[in-house]
């Protein structure tokens, strides 16, 4: 999940404008190249876990943070 993403979803969750995410930029200028983890995203795929048969309970970020509530 992009920093993006990651921002407008907990932004709507907490019925709060996000007007913008942190520069990219300063991420880079902060984490150097490990700012593309927070900028792009990672995509992980559970392999492992899925190969033995374990469920998440929560697929998405909204599902678990509406599980919060």
């Amino acid at each position: 999940m992009s920093n993006h993403t990651f921002t407008k979803t907990l932004g709507s969750w907490l019925h709060r404008p996000t007007l913008f995410t942190l520069p990219e930029f300063l991420l880079k200028l902060m984490f150097g190249e490990m700012s593309t983890l927070l900028i792009d995203g990672q995509k992980v795929l559970p392999q492992a876990l899925s190969d033995v048969g374990y469920t998440f309970k929560h697929v998405t970020l909204k599902q678990a943070l509406e599980d919060q509530k």
